[in-house]
């Protein structure tokens, strides 16, 4: 294997694993997807039921995911607080678990992107940016698969992120604070397009970073 075939399997991974890992971040950080969904989930039920407090007002819901997504998007924070309300600590450590796969996306998102540069840099001499088409097909088939895992999963994060996704079962928080009950049913699945739709988006993004630098570099006639 000469040096440059070398680069090329180095940045064609870091492509995707750049691409899936700030598809995850984006995900985390989208707020309007919450306020979409809890606002459906909350006119969709009956006057009665929210007169009797069985669940949070529109406002007051958004207002404490809010402070939640706060407090999970930040890298370093390790605590959560809802506005006027506690949090088990039970559901604290579930949270924790949830959030070290953030963190790790980050940790991957960080070094696939040093080190992608470093391996476009080196391309660049011989103008090699095939990896950036490589990546995106790399990263359509890592989404697959990582879909694939929590599909199939049979205990564990991934079991319970697909009881989320496709059952609307938050069980896996305890029962005890508000989270559980802010927490509308269709939020994880939607969460699950939206992260795909970006991966896709993300793609699509390399593929044009790919065309321009052939289009700049092409001969040209005067």
């Amino acid at each position: 294997m000469n040096r440059y075939t070398f680069y090329q399997i180095i940045a064609s991974f870091c492509v995707a694993i750049f691409i899936v890992s700030t598809a995850l971040i984006l995900v985390c950080f989208n707020r309007s997807i919450y306020s979409r969904c809890y606002e459906d989930y909350y006119n969709n039920q009956t006057e009665a039921k929210a007169e009797m407090g069985d669940m949070l007002s529109a406002f007051e819901a958004q207002l404490n995911y809010e402070h939640l997504a706060e407090d999970f998007t930040g890298f370093f924070e390790n605590e959560y607080e809802f506005s006027g309300y506690d949090i088990l600590d039970t559901n604290v450590a579930r949270l924790k678990e949830l959030k070290f796969i953030y963190r790790l996306a980050w940790v991957l998102a960080l070094v696939s992107l040093g080190l992608g540069i470093r391996s476009f840099v080196v391309l660049s001499k011989r103008r090699q940016y095939m990896p950036l088409i490589y990546g995106g097909t790399l990263a359509a088939f890592l989404t697959v698969l990582n879909t694939f895992f929590v599909v199939s999963a049979k205990d564990g994060v991934l079991f319970s992120l697909r009881n989320m996704i496709f059952k609307g079962d938050y069980s896996f928080f305890f029962e005890g604070d508000i989270l559980r009950g802010m927490l509308p049913p269709d939020f994880a699945r939607m969460l699950l397009l939206a992260y795909i739709a970006i991966v896709f988006i993300l793609i699509l993004a390399m593929v044009l970073v790919r065309w321009f630098i052939n289009y700049c570099g092409r001969p040209h006639k005067f």
